[in-house]
């Protein structure tokens, strides 16, 4: 019998025997192909014949590593989000204060989004806008487990902010719902947007509106510094 998602050894764990090995390699290449086609055709139409057929596999081999379609949508969304919290992690650790951090943590996931964008569009049409696709209808411990881990690095972030003055503990837990909201409309436009800009320019946009606000550039913006600016209420 296919085991639990919750029970199936974590994607990130090496293999340590051959068997392992050959579980961990099947199932990446039906994983892959089953981003591809729902990204291609939509969940709906996204068959195990379709799915077996992309990733060079027989019908029978799909259902020795899953239990049909709805489990392979919920271990690519694992998947997906192990990766994702790894590239987030990653990136806030290599750079320091606040807005740098932000910037990197938002691009990361932008970046990340574009990357599958195809398959992020089609799995919003069926599980709604949740940037992390919560669905409470349908559980799934280890996605709750990247969920956390996510807005743990978002924590590290506010907390840095408050050493250095920036944010006080209020306004961390009012930056926190701001850019969740930020975060939820950016990757619903970005994966539907046809010709999306880089991962970087919407992120500082994106921060430059988190920190400074609608009407008030970044302090080392040229606007600070122009006239017509001033006059115009900008700065």
């Amino acid at each position: 019998m296919v085991r639990s998602m919750s029970e199936r050894r974590p994607l990130s764990s090496p293999p340590k025997t051959r068997e392992e090995a050959l579980r961990v390699f099947r199932t990446g290449q039906i994983l892959a192909a089953a981003r591809q086609v729902i990204g291609e055709v939509g969940y709906g139409d996204a068959s195990i014949d379709r799915i077996s057929e992309g990733a060079g596999v027989a019908r029978s081999t799909v259902y020795v590593y899953f239990e049909g379609k709805e489990d392979l949508l919920n271990q690519c969304l694992a998947e997906n989000r192990v990766e994702l919290s790894d590239r987030v992690r990653e990136a806030v650790e290599r750079v320091e204060g606040l807005e740098q951090q932000l910037h990197a943590f938002l691009t990361a996931i932008l970046a990340y989004v574009g990357e599958y964008q195809e398959f992020f569009r089609a799995i919003m049409r069926v599980r709604g806008l949740d940037p992390f696709f919560q669905d409470s209808d349908r559980p799934a411990p280890e996605m709750d487990v990247i969920r956390v881990e996510v807005q743990a690095v978002l924590a590290d972030i506010f907390k840095q902010g408050q050493l250095e003055g920036i944010l006080t503990q209020q306004r961390s837990l009012e930056a926190a719902r701001v850019i969740g909201s930020l975060i939820y409309g950016a990757l619903m436009w970005r994966a539907n947007d046809t010709d999306p800009s880089p991962a970087e320019e919407e992120a500082q946009s994106l921060v430059q509106t988190l920190l400074y606000g609608l009407t008030r550039p970044s302090p080392d913006s040229k606007d600070m510094h122009d006239p017509a600016a001033t006059r115009n209420g900008i700065a």
